[in-house]
């Protein structure tokens, strides 16, 4: 493919060649590629249907000459508008902005398809403009995170920022080929037929597992209650009970300290009152309850549990990368967060924060591939039953989950067992429903 600065310069003005000669020159200090910058804007002005085909993966800002930048931004323009795309109409735009003799004039336009060889080719050359600018973006990060560890900045950013680029990157450009629907259906026969498989599926651990046929796997399910009417008790058995069926679980746990994670838990494996324990209450324990106790450290220790209790504020991308991390090295099958609204998230206003946090959540889940729930809070005070509509940013929150339990309890100052109303408020993959479920205050657990 030829080079317009170095070929069919005869004709130009010098400031046309000297403006494309500085381009070049910088161009060779950082990944790009010349070339395919020209095919994809040549193959566009000689069969303008190709910018639909490209549009949607390549923007702007991944065009590495100046140039080719404000070329690419004029067509879009004119598409917009509905006007056709030639040497005349993108000339005309950019001598709108005062930018045609800047970028090479009629000239350097007219040239972009003598110097684009295949037409077709369109989408190939407009993968290796985004792959070129993904070195580029990867290189800056590199560069920062370089120029803060000689200088004594704090890496951690730095390297939370890298990790967030390359997500971003990752999910930037041409996605490959959907499969087709005879191969999902072979891969879901497989599932279907191993009779192994469903050992490894996630389950509440409560009465409501045959209204839900499980924890979701497509989008998060999301706990909700009001304050005292046990959606961190539930949170905490399904950790609990789901790691003592040997699935990695990673409890991130923005709601209570390690100390009452720790104690709840022994208080739901040994059937003790978490009063006696969490109070250090000794004397009350028998020769029994101390038995108990014992058996239920010992099976603790073996517990494919984690629990992540960060001591700042957790902010999205820390959330993504704890995530990440705990997937990698610990072979995490499900996460629990409790609870929504403590993630730090950006916005202005409740609800656009809660719109980011839950949105986060979702994109995770489906990238990973790995089943999230997550504990909500309920808006409206008082004992009348919640509904979905009394969720703290409810729209965002019912269209994104796959699953909603709103728990109830009529008698939320009860220190003894009763029975409190678990409701299935939205199913996706199922039926909705509730049931009464037997709440005991004093071990934290739910059945």
């Amino acid at each position: 493919m030829a080079d317009p600065t170095k070929a069919k310069t005869k004709g130009r003005t010098k400031r046309q060649q000297g403006a494309n000669v500085v381009t070049m020159s910088s161009e060779r200090s950082v990944p790009h590629d010349q070339d395919a910058e020209q095919g994809v804007l040549g193959s566009i002005i000689h069969n303008n249907a190709a910018i639909y085909a490209v549009r949607e993966a390549v923007r702007p800002e991944h065009f590495f000459a100046p140039a080719h930048r404000e070329i690419y931004t004029a067509m879009l323009e004119l598409t917009e508008d509905l006007d056709p795309l030639d040497e005349i109409t993108i000339a005309a735009r950019l001598r709108e902005k005062g930018k045609l003799e800047m970028y090479g004039g009629l000239v350097y336009l007219a040239e972009l398809i003598d110097v684009t060889p295949v037409m077709a080719n369109c989408l190939v050359y407009a993968e290796i403009v985004v792959e070129r600018w993904k070195a580029r973006e990867a290189i800056e990060a590199a560069r920062e995170m370089a120029e803060a560890a000689y200088t004594g900045g704090v890496v951690g950013k730095s390297a939370d920022r890298i990790r967030a680029l390359l997500r971003h990157l990752d999910g930037e450009g041409f996605a490959v080929s959907p499969p087709r629907i005879g191969d999902l259906a072979n891969e879901f026969d497989a599932w279907f037929q191993d009779p192994d498989a469903a050992a490894f599926r996630t389950r509440t651990w409560c009465g409501l597992d045959d209204i839900l046929g499980g924890i979701p796997e497509d989008r998060p399910m999301v706990v909700a209650a009001r304050t005292g009417n046990g959606k961190s008790a539930l949170m905490l058995q399904i950790a609990r009970r789901n790691a003592e069926h040997g699935i990695p679980v990673l409890l991130i746990d923005l709601e209570m300290g390690a100390r009452i994670t720790a104690g709840r838990a022994l208080a739901g494996a040994s059937g003790l009152s978490g009063t006696h324990l969490l109070h250090k209450d000794r004397e009350g324990l028998d020769m029994f309850s101390i038995d108990a106790y014992r058996q239920a450290l010992a099976a603790m220790q073996g517990l494919p549990l984690r629990v992540l209790q960060p001591h700042g504020a957790l902010s999205i991308d820390k959330l993504d990368s704890a995530v990440r991390r705990s997937i990698a090295d610990d072979k995490t099958q499900l996460v629990l967060i409790d609870h929504l609204v403590r993630l730090d998230a950006p916005g202005i206003g409740d609800y656009e924060r809660q719109t980011n946090r839950m949105r986060a959540i979702v994109r995770l889940q489906k990238e990973t591939g790995i089943p999230h729930v997550v504990a909500a809070q309920i808006n409206r005070e008082g004992e009348e039953e919640p509904q979905l509509r009394h969720l703290k940013g409810s729209g965002e929150i019912e269209e994104n989950a796959a699953a909603v339990i709103l728990l109830h309890d009529p008698s939320p100052h009860a220190n003894s067992e009763h029975e409190i109303k678990g409701i299935v408020a939205k199913n996706g993959n199922g039926r909705r429903g509730y049931k009464l479920l037997r709440y005991s205050p004093a071990t934290f657990t739910m059945d």
